[in-house]
């Protein structure tokens, strides 16, 4: 997966999609909250792909919420389905729920007009 993000043509083709995806939201007038996961089991190693994208997004002029602290010093067993479900386990999903709910709610006391 590294190598997708260290090699030129590809993050270009993949900083296009996200622009692409950006451009859709601002066009419908669609607030766009990115989630970055890093990948459940292997956090270490999909640092720097989160780093990268996480900083795309921003310069981009959105407000990524990236969940790499949340699972760190978790074990892979304590985040996953099991061993042959990498997908996130029902606790990954519940604080990712709240942490998503609490930003929406932010972004919309930011959206309303004062009384």
């Amino acid at each position: 997966m590294q190598g997708y993000y260290s090699n030129p043509v590809t993050w270009n083709i993949h900083q296009q999609e996200l622009k692409n995806i950006i451009d859709y939201a601002k066009t419908n007038n669609i607030t766009l909250i990115p989630i970055l996961f890093p990948n459940l089991v292997s956090l270490e190693k999909s640092k720097p792909i989160i780093t990268k994208v996480s900083g795309f997004l921003q310069e981009q002029g959105t407000n990524p919420i990236n969940l790499t602290g949340l699972f760190e010093g978790k074990t892979p067993a304590e985040l996953v389905v099991n061993q042959v479900d990498a997908h996130p386990n029902e606790w990954v999903n519940q604080q990712v729920s709240e942490i998503v709910f609490k930003a929406i709610q932010e972004r919309g006391k930011m959206l309303s007009p004062s009384p």
